[in-house]
């Protein structure tokens, strides 16, 4: 397993050497970026809002973000497509 970050930066390096066209780099770094959602330790900005959240005495539990992100990760990665689709067509 990789984290989104190093992920994204592989991905967009490895299309960009092949000469993948402009909507299969964005789609990589969109799915890189927004996959993440569905599990707390895959994503280091999750990990430290969720430090954050909990230093402010907010009681977020890991399996609520789970929850809340296998409902809105294919939502958010179907706009990101469809938005994807709008402006480079």
């Amino acid at each position: 397993m990789i984290n989104n970050l190093p992920a994204a930066l592989l991905a967009r390096s490895v299309l960009t050497d092949a000469g993948a066209p402009p909507a299969a780099v964005y789609g990589a770094l969109l799915g890189t970026n927004v996959g993440p959602c569905i599990g707390v330790y895959r994503s280091l900005a999750t990990m430290l809002v969720l430090a954050e959240a909990r230093q402010h005495g907010e009681d977020v539990r890991a399996a609520e973000l789970a929850r809340v992100g296998l409902w809105l990760t294919p939502l958010m990665l179907l706009t990101g497509c469809v938005a994807l689709w709008w402006v480079l067509a």
